[in-house]
């Protein structure tokens, strides 16, 4: 099990960045026969990656014709990116409030993981969109609430596709976002709640201004 779990995130990974890297036509529609012929593994692995990335509406499932990637539209990435700063506001509140040893820990592993990240210049998109979902998931969790962690959750698998429509001909902002996820740790770390939050907008408002330019 554990074999065909590390199968279906690897073929998950490059289903992925091929569609950040639009190797994949939007009207084409993909088949798991196809794909596990393409990778060389069989349909299960396939099957279970292309349901996660349904899941996360990256693709959606078209009965008897095949998998095709969402397209979504700018009043959806919009209202994405409203809801998001709405509910891991909330969150983040929420998080410093119930700051104790064992969740800073959580916050200081998190931040080592994004410094191992930075330090590699090989690091592709799909790693630096993972580890900022990783660190708003955390602070979700942080929380206490598990039905506002849920809808975060949610909310980060349609900005996951944004991102993806955001930055298919643009550069990942690196100096930018990552400097703002460490700042976010350190000011949550020092219990500083009001920095932390403020912080955080300023976090959700560069894809949001991004969105603006594109």
């Amino acid at each position: 099990m554990a074999g065909n779990g590390s199968l279906k995130q690897k073929v998950y990974r490059q289903v992925f960045e091929k569609i950040i890297e639009n190797k994949f036509p939007l009207d084409e529609f993909l088949s798991e026969g196809k794909l596990a012929k393409m990778f060389g593994v069989s349909r299960a692995p396939v099957r279970e990656a292309l349901v996660e990335l349904c899941n996360e509406k990256i693709l959606r499932n078209i009965p008897r014709a095949g998998y095709q990637i969402v397209q979504l539209s700018r009043k959806e990435l919009r209202d994405a990116l409203q809801l998001r700063l709405i509910l891991e506001t909330e969150a983040m509140k929420l998080a410093c409030d119930r700051l104790n040893p064992e969740s800073a820990g959580r916050l200081q592993a998190v931040k080592e993981e994004l410094r191992e990240i930075e330090s590699r210049e090989d690091a592709g998109l799909e790693e630096w969109i993972t580890s900022g979902s990783h660190l708003h998931l955390t602070i979700g969790e942080l929380s206490g609430n598990r039905l506002l962690c849920e809808k975060i959750r949610e909310t980060l698998g349609l900005i996951r596709r944004a991102m993806v429509q955001i930055y298919l001909d643009q550069k990942y902002p690196r100096r930018q976002q990552p400097l703002l996820h460490e700042q976010i740790l350190d000011a949550m770390i020092r219990g500083d709640k009001e920095e932390a939050v403020n912080l955080l907008r300023r976090d959700i408002n560069t894809l949001w201004e991004i969105l603006q330019e594109t």
